[in-house]
């Protein structure tokens, strides 16, 4: 850990909800079962999203996140989910058969046959998960912790995870080169409830101070790494090599979190029988710094037009994501899956 890093215990509590740790049983990540391992799980302190902007900025600088309660209308975020899984239901990955509301995957997928790309840009465009993303809230709440007007990326990251899938340890900032990682905020939503059993997120409160990890990971580039992946997928050799807290949540839409863009983060295997996880990766940009073109506008294309970020609810995930194969797909100029 860097000498800079919060130390006293004091500091910790501030930093978690609470001075109980979470049961472990039932949980996994990354494919390990955490009863199994030396590990400490605190819940995530709740913020008072009418608290004044210096304290939002303190709490976040030290801890690398802020976290809220029902920011944003319950309703408005489950009509957000059920948009994005019907359209899931149309290439058969979503079992209609049920209440598509639940998201019961199924065995089955058409995606090989359909515009992969045309499908992404009718989830990414709906009109609820616009509403949910572009919330007044979270845009306010951005624009305190970056201390200045802050712009959403108009490219947009919809997570689906189905049972026995997760995603493993890593940062955001080598995905988003281009302005330094201060003038950018990451927004994890839950597209639902989601407990830790079922995939909830996962951070190490306090990693954003570790200049260690930050040359290790941080630094790097997807763009000019093809193999890039995840930093690890062991929680307990992450905090024992950094140090930090690992907090959690029991998610309920509505619940928004904000995160530095070096803090170590990802979410623990949805262990649901049958049901998927579904949440939503936004990032604000402060409006000091221009935007790049592949995150900006309606089609904006994100690192590449010809490959197309789309996750499946039918595939579990592979361990290492190298070249991030787990979420993207490489697509002809009709938006076809190639290879």
């Amino acid at each position: 850990m860097s000498a800079n890093a919060p130390r006293r215990d004091g500091a910790l509590l501030e930093a978690r909800g609470g001075t109980t740790a979470i049961n472990l049983n039932g949980l996994s990540f990354a494919k390990k079962k955490l009863e199994d391992l030396a590990l400490a799980l605190f819940p995530l302190a709740a913020m008072d999203p009418a608290g004044g902007a210096d304290e939002l900025q303190a709490f976040f600088a030290r801890h690398g996140y802020v976290f809220f309660r029902s920011l944003i209308p319950r309703s408005l975020v489950l009509d957000a989910r059920l948009e994005i899984l019907q359209k899931y239901a149309i290439i058969g990955e979503i079992d209609d058969r049920e209440p598509v509301q639940l998201g019961k995957s199924t065995p089955r997928t058409f995606r090989s046959a359909i515009n992969v790309r045309a499908l992404r840009q009718s989830i990414v465009s709906g009109y609820y998960f616009q509403a949910v993303s572009r919330a007044r809230q979270v845009q306010e709440i951005a624009s305190a912790l970056l201390c200045h007007d802050a712009i959403m990326l108009d490219y947009l990251w919809p997570r689906m995870a189905p049972p026995g899938s997760g995603t493993a340890l890593h940062q955001d900032a080598p995905f988003l080169k281009g302005p330094p990682p201060e003038a950018l905020v990451s927004v994890w939503t839950p597209l639902g409830d989601i407990d830790p059993s079922e995939g909830a997120l996962v951070i190490l409160a306090g990693s954003h101070y570790d200049s260690q990890l930050q040359v290790e990971y941080g630094s790097k580039d997807t763009d000019v790494e093809p193999d890039f992946g995840w930093y690890d997928t062991d929680l307990s050799r992450a905090r024992a090599r950094i140090g930090g807290t690992w907090l959690t949540a029991d998610f309920k839409a509505g619940d928004v979190i904000f995160f530095d863009l070096m803090t170590l983060h990802g979410t623990f295997d949805n262990n649901s029988r049958e049901n998927v996880r579904l949440s939503s990766d936004s990032r604000y940009q402060s409006s000091a710094f221009p935007i790049h073109p592949r995150w900006r506008g309606a089609s904006a294309p994100g690192r590449s037009p010809n490959r197309v970020f789309l996750p499946q609810a039918t595939t579990l995930e592979t361990l290492d994501n190298k070249g991030l194969s787990t979420e993207f797909h490489e697509v002809d100029e009709l938006g076809m899956i190639v290879g």
